[in-house]
Order: C-alpha cells, then sequence, then structure tokens
C-alpha cells in the first residue's frame, strides 16, 4: 500500500503551515470578540456589521465570476450569438456599477460615524440607578512604565490601573516623552498618549474577571476582597501593564 506524500518540500511546508493556522488559532480567544463592557461591544458590533457585509459583496462577487466563467467560457457548442465582441456601452449595467459602491460606502459610513461620536462621550451605567459621573485618572505614559493618577481620591500608582465597575471611566492620555498607546481590549479600543497634549477616552467595565494578556498587553485581575481595599471604596478591577506596551 502507497501512502501519498508531498512532492517537494515547499509542498510540505505549506500543508504544515495549514494545519497550524487551523488548529491553534483556536488555542485563545480574540480579546477583541470577547467584550467586558459597553464600549467594546458598541465596537464588537460594527466589527460584526462590516464583517458580515464585506461577506455579502464577497459573496455576490463570486456568484457572479462564476456564472460569467461558466456562461461565455470558450466551448465548442459556443454559438456566435452568445456573445457580441464589438458590444461598447450599457448605459443601465454603467449605472449599476457605479451606484453599488455609492451604497456599499453610505452602508458602511453612516453606523461607523454614529458610533465614532457616540464612543466620544462617556457611556451609559448598566445599572439606571446607579448611574455616576465618571471616574477621571490621568494616564500618563513613561519611559518604561505607566503612571495612573486619581486626583479626587489623592492616588497614583505606577503600573497598576484599578477602576471600578457599572461606571463610566474618563482617560486623560498624555506622555513624558515618545508616543505610546492605552489599550485595553476587551473594554475598548485604544487612543495614543502624545508629549505636550492631552487626548481623552471613555471606557466602562460591566463584568469583574481575572483575565490575562501576552507580554506586550495588559493584565488585569479583580482585587477587592484582597489584602488590601479597593481605592474607590468599590468593587472593580486592577491592570497590571505588561512589558514593552508603548507603540
Amino acid at each position: 500500500m502507497r501512502f501519498w506524500r508531498p512532492r517537494s518540500k515547499k509542498g510540505f511546508i505549506l500543508i504544515l503551515a495549514a494545519f497550524f493556522l487551523i488548529f491553534l488559532s483556536g488555542c485563545d480567544s480574540i480579546a477583541v470578540f470577547d467584550p467586558k463592557g459597553p464600549v467594546a461591544q458598541r465596537q464588537k458590533d460594527l466589527i460584526m456589521y462590516s464583517l458580515y457585509f464585506m461577506a455579502g459583496i464577497i459573496l455576490v462577487v463570486y456568484v457572479a465570476f462564476t456564472i460569467i466563467v461558466i456562461k461565455y467560457r470558450n466551448h465548442p457548442n459556443r454559438k456566435a450569438s452568445s456573445y457580441k465582441e464589438d458590444l461598447h456601452g450599457n448605459n443601465l449595467l454603467e449605472s449599476i456599477w457605479t451606484i453599488i459602491p455609492i451604497v456599499i460606502v453610505t452602508a458602511l459610513a453612516i453606523p461607523t460615524i454614529s458610533a465614532v461620536f457616540d464612543l466620544e462621550k462617556p457611556p451609559e451605567a448598566a445599572v439606571k440607578e446607579k448611574t455616576k459621573d465618571p471616574l477621571v485618572i490621568y494616564a500618563t505614559s513613561a519611559d518604561w512604565k505607566w503612571i495612573f493618577s486619581y486626583p479626587k481620591e489623592s492616588i497614583e500608582t505606577v503600573n497598576y490601573l484599578h477602576i471600578p465597575t457599572d461606571r463610566p471611566v474618563e482617560f486623560r492620555l498624555s506622555s513624558t516623552g515618545s508616543m505610546a498607546a492605552l489599550w485595553i481590549p476587551r473594554l475598548g479600543g485604544q487612543k495614543y498618549n502624545m508629549a505636550g497634549m492631552e487626548t481623552i477616552l471613555y471606557l466602562q467595565a460591566d463584568k469583574e474577571g481575572g483575565l490575562s494578556w501576552t507580554k506586550c498587553q495588559l493584565h488585569w485581575r479583580r482585587i477587592c476582597g484582597a489584602d488590601f481595599p479597593c481605592p474607590c471604596g468599590e468593587r472593580g478591577h486592577i491592570s497590571k501593564l505588561g512589558e514593552g506596551h508603548a507603540k
């Protein structure tokens, strides 16, 4: 009995790469698709909408491509009347392929613009009765470390971030040197820290949890009920920045 063998080392490498891509890509969930707050949830919904929309476009294109390839292929039984080589200009088709891109861009732009403007405002607390003003935290990036300042609580930490649940957080981002980026994927998108200016990022955590990340991202864990109390007097999260997160 003869077993199938790849014809070359290159083919074997491609098969091996495909194997690892298929079976090892599911070792961990993608953080942006596992939201723990309203900001991340809104961004995930926008991403999924765009993916489904683009998948529909790809499906239509491939179906049209298949029909054209089969219908207009060169074969012995093809009739001369089935294809006109001197055909020039078709107002209907030209109008269709001009309007379709406009519709696609509009369908993607409207929810994107709406989400961008909505996310520039503090998110609403999950529990309406507990709606509060945003917790202000100054997040300043420095060489190989982050400094988090809570002005109202008179607390300052280095490389540790603690936030309460069900309360909007207003990060005021700046940098003492090179450009950096604060990103907690399960809570929302990132914004850059730049020297000489201040940017504002709104996030909110609705769920507690112990989430681990790889180096160059954020590590966060629940500390309430541990050896020291939460600085805000509420149940919440703490984050420890990994090495070299600055971008």
